[in-house]
């Protein structure tokens, strides 16, 4: 089989550091200049064509090192209500973990090398603010909105063998996923000062990425 369907990306996960540094800020209005570091993964899924019919193959990548910036704004509309936007690029490099098709997994795989990932997104937000007051002020901040997200991956070529196939210098760059308008919801959650808050996101739709990330703004 030499011959390979366009793989397209179904999943992400991230874990990262940000840190903000304020550009601008008013009573309700704030925007950001942000830089991310942390570690990230992918997933794949493509036909592959056999000659007389096509087979399922997965690529899964392991963690690698992520980083990334972007731009953010924020607008409050009432005490406990805001919309926000955000804009980012970011870009990770990963090890090719593991390729399953038709669920048979090769014992080897020749010049596996590593992933060269870059994504863009971008979403308009709506935040809902919940204050728990304590000695300690926290602040819990649910959103959701839509997104835009782009990703493309690109590699070099594999070989490898299972039981049943034989798949020979496989190109696995891959397109990004099919619908790119997408789903973004998550939590943030403030204490101890506004300067650091710990998020919680998904996105769906578009794409099924999950992400865990410490703020720290400037």
């Amino acid at each position: 089989a030499e011959n390979l369907n366009e793989l397209a990306i179904t999943n992400s996960d991230q874990m990262a550091v940000i840190f903000n540094y304020g550009v601008y800020g008013s009573d309700k209005s704030t925007m950001d200049i942000f830089g991310r570091i942390g570690t990230a993964n992918l997933s794949t899924v493509g036909l592959l064509d056999i000659g007389d019919s096509y087979v399922r193959e997965t690529v899964d990548y392991a963690m690698g090192p992520l980083f990334g910036a972007g731009i953010k704004g924020s607008h409050a509309m009432t005490p406990d209500m805001a919309i926000s936007w955000n804009a980012q690029f970011n870009y990770w490099t990963s090890d090719l973990e593991e390729i399953k098709i038709q669920d048979q997994t090769p014992a080897t795989i020749q010049n596996a090398d590593k992933a060269n990932v870059a994504e863009f997104q971008a979403a308009v937000l709506f935040n809902l603010i919940h204050k728990i007051e304590s000695k300690q002020s926290i602040k819990i901040i649910p959103y959701a909105g839509p997104s835009f997200n782009w990703k493309n991956i690109q590699r070099g070529r594999v070989s490898y063998e299972t039981t049943d196939f034989l798949v020979t210098n496989e190109h696995t760059g891959a397109r990004g996923p099919e619908d790119y308008l997408g789903l973004v919801v998550g939590v943030d959650v403030i204490g101890f000062t506004d300067s650091l808050r710990v998020s919680l996101e998904g996105r769906f739709i578009a794409e099924r990425a999950f992400s865990i990330s410490v703020n720290y703004t400037f």
